[in-house]
């Protein structure tokens, strides 16, 4: 669990800095966690899959 929390502040950390990030998410509570934390910033975001591979996903800030 402390792996997936570091990992998951990381990739946070990663979209703040970047404004987007293209993640893998097999893992849904991973993902949970992931949405939940963006959601906590306040800050809108988007969603989309990617077209020849549905499990990862690319998140971009609005």
């Amino acid at each position: 669990m402390e792996r997936k929390v570091k990992k998951m502040m990381a990739d946070l950390q990663f979209i703040m800095n970047h404004g987007q990030i293209s993640v893998d998410f097999m893992d849904q509570g991973y993902k949970r966690m992931l949405f939940s934390a963006l959601e906590a910033t306040g800050k809108r975001f988007n969603v989309h899959t990617n077209e020849h591979n549905e499990t990862t996903l690319f998140l971009e800030l609005v």
